[in-house]
């Protein structure tokens, strides 16, 4: 766990995620997703992917936006007005680092951990995240800052067999953290990449890569994850 990464966090990119609530067992978003993100696309707005936690009822539909302002109109025309929807909200993901990831994991989930952190740790908390290397079965792929409510400051996305694994590698790795005052995990329960591959190398900014990989080789890597453990 300790070799074989190069890390670029330059050029820093803000990404939105609107997490949509809806009645329990509903897909109507996630299908109305993969049925029209092509029509949500403008020169200010690419649908990057979505993701669904049936056990929680949301949807997360990712972007690259403009603004939050430009988002508003995508989900006023979209989304506000579909019967199941119960709640929506708009999360800035700050800092997005990507994590490339070997190809072709089989037997592979994905969740996403909510961590809670010290104020005066954040910046420290989040710059070891970014730090975090695989185990031989775990990998993280993606982490943003958040700064959400109260139950979120840093979002980190991985990949394990089981929640079994998953609970190892966060306590190896995460917990021990200094700052960190919190951890909950939920299972995503399919994920979709939307963006094609020009869209997915224009926003992606900030990577963290295998020191090994030529540029072509992370940008394949980075966009392949995606639909990792659909």
């Amino acid at each position: 766990m300790d070799s074989g990464f190069e890390k670029t966090l330059e050029g820093y990119k803000v990404m939105y995620q609107a997490r949509i609530h809806v009645e329990k067992g509903s897909s109507d978003v996630w299908d109305y997703i993969l049925t029209h993100y092509e029509d949500m696309k403008t020169d200010d707005v690419t649908p990057l992917f979505v993701t669904r936690s049936i056990s929680d009822g949301v949807t997360t539909f990712v972007v690259d936006a403009k603004d939050a302002d430009t988002l508003s109109e995508v989900i006023f025309e979209h989304f506000s007005k579909i019967e199941s929807v119960q709640n929506i909200n708009v999360v800035s993901l700050m800092k997005p680092v990507f994590f490339a990831i070997p190809p072709d994991l089989e037997d592979i989930k994905r969740y996403t951990v909510s961590i809670k952190c010290k104020p005066s740790e954040y910046e420290s908390v989040y710059t070891k995240i970014t730090e975090l290397r695989p185990s031989s079965t775990t990998y993280p792929t993606y982490a943003a800052i958040t700064l959400q409510s109260n139950n979120q400051d840093i979002l980190l996305s991985l990949l394990s067999p089981s929640m079994s694994t998953l609970e190892e590698y966060l306590n190896e790795w995460l917990s021990p953290i200094e700052g960190v005052t919190n951890i909950n995990v939920s299972t995503v329960s399919a994920d979709r990449k939307l963006a094609t591959r020009f869209e997915w190398k224009r926003t992606i900014h900030p990577i963290t890569v295998w020191e090994s990989l030529t540029s072509r080789d992370y940008e394949d890597k980075v966009y392949k994850d995606v639909n990792q453990g659909c």
